[in-house]
């Protein structure tokens, strides 16, 4: 119920709910409203060729490098040819530039001296399985069949401008 299929998917969403988006999560400890169940590591044979665009926001780095190698090429599997794939993950290289240029209000941890911050931010408090420079997301992303990928300033749908690494694939 409520269920609507969309050209578009959030992979990962949370609680970001996206108004007629086809809205996933792998699990919830809350039901969230208009959120479906969707294990990425899996094919999902129904889905193949059918989606214009696909959002995967700061979902793989919570996810173990070959999980997360396995969700980029069901993302290109999933696309349409010429389907876009919107990459937002955290940069450590930000954050670590954040941190040596003495800006510590940019390191998004509210408590703690400068080092703890840096430490949690890169570790997202234990929950980052992987980390991504720009290069490696790009190389990433390449492996799992993309043709073009280019990296963004800023998207409408990164809600963490400060540690975020954007990047755009073409199937």
């Amino acid at each position: 119920k409520g269920f609507i299929m969309s050209n578009k998917m959030n992979l990962g969403c949370g609680f970001d709910i996206k108004e007629g988006w086809f809205n996933t999560n792998y699990f919830s400890h809350e039901p969230v409203k208009d959120c479906f169940y969707l294990d990425a590591r899996t094919e999902h044979l129904d889905m193949i060729g059918k989606l214009d665009f696909i959002l995967v926001n700061h979902v793989l780095c919570t996810l173990a490098p070959q999980d997360a190698d396995k969700v980029l090429r069901n993302c290109y599997l999933w696309l349409k040819d010429g389907g876009t794939l919107q990459v937002i993950d955290m940069d450590i290289l930000k954050i670590f530039k954040s941190y040596q240029e003495e800006r510590y209000g940019d390191i998004p941890i509210q408590d703690g001296n400068s080092d703890w911050k840096l430490c949690m931010a890169l570790s997202g408090y234990g929950t980052r399985l992987s980390l991504y420079t720009p290069k490696r997301m790009e190389d990433a992303i390449v492996m799992s069949g993309f043709r073009t990928v280019e990296r963004k300033r800023e998207s409408e749908h990164d809600s963490r401008p400060l540690e975020s690494l954007i990047l755009e694939a073409t199937k």
